[in-house]
């Protein structure tokens, strides 16, 4: 626990001197480099499949998703490379400095600095809806850069064309948005209607810590889901997003089944 509490003050003291790019290499590392050589079997499983990579923080970082990189969870070529048809990307707007399997408070939050030394804008710096917001902006930007090679999947009928192009040997990537945490809400339910507007389709209910909708399986009390949150989920089913319950507490995972 405390080489994991000097690592973490260390990651803080590099976003706060301004040093997000290194933070970045040394959190999202590549452990084995390339090239990876799978015998003939496994390769020509892979290359039947359709792929989902269920979770990326691309979006968190100062990166650009078209350009490879050598570190960081996915870029552009190497999803095509890796034969991913469709890639989940998480939306993180705040996370505790200390982290811990069990009973996580909500600061001090690392997030605040990584924006700031980040030059995000200054509504990021305050507010986890604008840093939402502002994520999933830059993947609107990155999908229209990309000629084509990325899809923005936001209902049934978009991941069936999706398929379909794949099939036909199209080389598209779909991309999902996800809000890691209803935190991001910021207490307002009004607000998964700015997010489902701008393409938001999986709701994440907890991170590493409690918040007024659900109790989280790495924070303090582990509660259940608050009349705040029963509304949410409820909302989130009407409108067609899908709950994700990783991270959620027992109890609140039981509450949104019942539901």
């Amino acid at each position: 626990m405390r080489t994991i509490t000097r690592i973490a003050g260390l990651i803080f003291l590099l976003i706060l001197s301004g040093c997000a790019s290194l933070a970045d290499r040394l959190i999202n590392r590549t452990i084995i480099s390339p090239p990876y050589t799978p015998g003939p079997e496994a390769e020509k499983l892979h290359r039947s499949l359709f792929i989902v990579d269920l979770h990326a923080d691309t979006l968190l970082w100062s990166r650009d998703l078209l350009k490879r990189a050598s570190y960081g969870h996915v870029d552009l070529p190497r999803l095509r490379e890796g034969h991913i048809g469709l890639q989940i990307l998480g939306v993180v707007t705040q996370v505790p400095l200390f982290l811990r399997l069990n009973g996580n408070s909500d600061r001090p939050d690392v997030i605040t600095g990584l924006v700031k030394a980040q030059d995000w804008p200054t509504e990021t710096h305050s507010s986890r809806m604008a840093r939402a917001l502002y994520q999933g902006e830059k993947l609107s930007d990155w999908i229209r850069a990309s000629d084509g090679a990325l899809k923005l999947v936001k209902s049934q009928r978009d991941l069936v064309e999706l398929l379909k192009e794949r099939a036909a040997g199209k080389p598209v990537i779909g991309v999902m948005l996800m809000i890691e945490g209803t935190h991001a809400l910021e207490g307002n339910l009004a607000n998964l209607d700015r997010l489902y507007i701008q393409g938001f389709r999986i709701v994440g209910l907890t991170h590493f810590f409690d918040n007024v909708m659900s109790g989280s399986a790495h924070g303090k009390k582990k509660g259940g889901l608050t009349g705040l949150g029963k509304q949410l989920v409820e909302r989130a089913q009407a409108s067609g997003m899908l709950v994700d319950l990783a991270h959620a507490s027992l109890p609140a995972i039981d509450d949104t089944l019942e539901i």
